[in-house]
Order: structure tokens, then sequence, then C-alpha cells
């Protein structure tokens, strides 16, 4: 009893049906146009059941007669007289591949009049149509085809193995029954067909590699650029730093040359005050913090000297802290003066 196994969530599918599935996708695939076009066509010279020399190339099981008779060709065969073979046309209903097959085995088994062991057949292609599928099988023996070889052996290079063909009915094609010498010219076929594919394997790879090169060297070149940035932007990371160091430096003294500007020199403050001050006043107290001067004297008139150093260019917010007092025992004031004198710059 044969097992079944689960195939994808699909009981009851056993390994001889999916094997029996993958030959016939392996069949249909052999159909397809580009695995024919690259199939290398392989003639073969026929002698006909009248003696007349014919070539015809082969299509999946179908020879095909070629105009040129006399094409030079390493294969020979023969086409068996019609009254070799026994012909009888078939009706099944349109069943799946696998039931077709075995209905078409057992119908041929129960129509053949040849020994089961003796027994030679081919069916052509099936044909669909009205619900039904029709085809034709040719039936003959193994006995009778070898005696029938055996006569044809007079021919050039009898030491190939001939290929066996019939007359398709209806047809002027022919129809090649396998078994005999075909396994020679289908080998070569075959190899010529996995030379053709590993070509155009090549071909397709070199206009792949053809089309994204310019693409590939892009993105090479973009990263290798990316590379370069980075390469370029570590040893610059010292350089930038002193650069911020240096404008931060460079800031700094600007801000002191400000604050320089801002301040009194002494010796100017000194020299601008001996101008301003009246030779009849005299000081006993100076103080300078930044460009605030406070004096502190003897003067005639307070008041009056407070409004001369008023009048004075450079000299501004003049005021007295405290009342002028008169000093005891003279005819001078004593006065406590405070003003801001205007930045001076010392002469060179």
């Amino acid at each position: 009893m044969r097992k079944s196994f689960d195939f994808s969530g699909m009981p009851g599918v056993t390994w001889h049906q999916l094997f029996e599935e993958w030959g016939s996708a392996i069949q249909k695939m052999a159909q397809w146009p580009l695995i024919r076009w690259l199939t290398p066509a392989m003639p073969v010279n026929l002698i006909m059941g009248d003696g007349r020399l014919v070539s015809c190339i082969e299509k999946n099981g179908m020879g095909m007669v070629q105009p040129d008779a006399g094409t030079k060709s390493r294969f020979s065969g023969v086409v068996l007289p019609d009254d070799l073979v026994l012909w009888r046309t078939m009706s099944f209903p349109d069943l799946g591949s696998n039931e077709l097959q075995e209905a078409l085995v057992l119908d041929v088994m129960g129509a053949s009049p040849f020994p089961p062991d003796d027994l030679i057949w081919v069916s052509t292609p099936l044909r669909r149509g009205d619900g039904k599928v029709k085809t034709s099988v040719c039936m003959t023996s193994r006995k009778i085809v070898e005696k029938h070889l055996a006569t044809q052996r007079t021919v050039p290079d009898p030491s190939k193995a001939f290929e066996v063909w019939v007359n398709a009915p209806a047809q002027t094609d022919l129809m090649l029954i396998p078994g005999f010498g075909e396994k020679s010219r289908k080998k070569l076929s075959s190899r010529g067909l996995r030379v053709n594919l590993a070509l155009l394997s090549l071909l397709t790879v070199t206009c792949v590699a053809a089309a994204i090169t310019p693409t590939w060297q892009l993105r090479m070149r973009a990263l290798q650029a990316v590379q370069d940035y980075e390469k370029l932007h570590s040893s610059a990371v010292p350089a930038v730093k002193n650069r911020e160091q240096l404008l931060m430096l460079e800031s700094q003294i600007e801000q002191i040359k400000v604050q320089i500007e801002k301040s009194i020199q002494p010796e100017a403050s000194l020299s601008s005050l001996t101008q301003f001050m009246p030779d009849e006043a005299y000081l006993t107290g100076l103080q300078m913090q930044g460009n605030k001067i406070t004096l502190i004297g003897l003067a005639p008139n307070a008041a009056l000297l407070m409004q001369k150093l008023s009048a004075q260019a450079g000299v501004k917010d003049v005021r007295a802290p405290t009342a002028a007092v008169k000093a005891r025992g003279t005819d001078r004031e004593n006065f406590n003066i405070e003003l801001t004198l205007e930045t001076v710059q010392g002469g060179g």
C-alpha cells in the first residue's frame, strides 16, 4: 500500500504523484519558445518506404520534412512502410494529464495484437475539442521493426544506429518512434542546449554588469568622497580648534582695547587737571576711580571753581557731595568736588 504524505496542506498527495507532476512540468517547459529556440536543430536523413531520401528536423516528437533532401547529416533513420504499422484513433473524456495517460495505456494494451514485451507504440499530440480528447496511436512489433532495419543496412555507414519514424495519418509530418537510434542525436541536442543556455546566461550577466557598472561607479565615488571628507574633517579638527581659540583671543583683545580706551591715563588726567585748576586754588587730596575723579582742596570761591571746571571741554557731571566750608584762619574755602573726565589719550 502506497503511503501518503501531507505537502503544504494538501493531504493525499503521494511522492509518486509529485514526481509525475514535476515530470509533466519539465515537459511543458521544454515546449517554451525560448527553450525550443535555443535547442540546436539536428537534421536526420530518412529513407522513405519507397526508397526516397528525405531530410527532416524533429520538433516535439514530430518531424518536419525539409525541402533540401540532400542535407548532410550525421544522423540517419528509416520511415516504416504503412503496411508494417497499425493505427488506432482513440477518444477520451477531458481528464487530467495523468488520468489520460493511464487510460491511453490501458486502451493500447487492450487493442494491441502484439505481445506486451514485443509491442512498440507511440501516439500523436492530444487534440482537445467538444469536451473530449482525441489522439491517434501507432502500434507495431519490435521484431518487425528490427527485421525491416536489417534490410536497410546497405546504405552508407551502416555502423550508425538508425532512427525509426512513421508517417502520421492525415498529416504531412513524420512521427518518431523512440527507443532506437535517436538517443545520440538527443544527447548532442541537449548538450547544445546547455551550451546555448550558458552563453545566454553569460550574455545576460554581461549586459546586467554593463548596465549597473555606471551606477556602481557613482556609488563607489560617493562613498570615496564621504571617506575623504571624513578624513579631511578629522585632520582639520585641531586647526578648527586653534582658529576658535584665536578668535576668542582676538575678541578678548578687542574688549581690552575698548576698556583701555575708556579708562583714564593718570599722567594725562593730571596734566588736564593742572590746566583746568586756577593758580589760586590748590589740592590737598586727589582720588581717581576709572574716569571719575574726586578733588579735595582749598580755593577762594568753591562755587566759582565748580563753574570753571564745568565749562572745560572733557569735563562733565561736576558736583559737590558736601558744601564748601570756610577754612579757619584763612580767606579760602574747603571744597570737595566730584567730576567725570572724558577719555584722555596719552601723548606719544
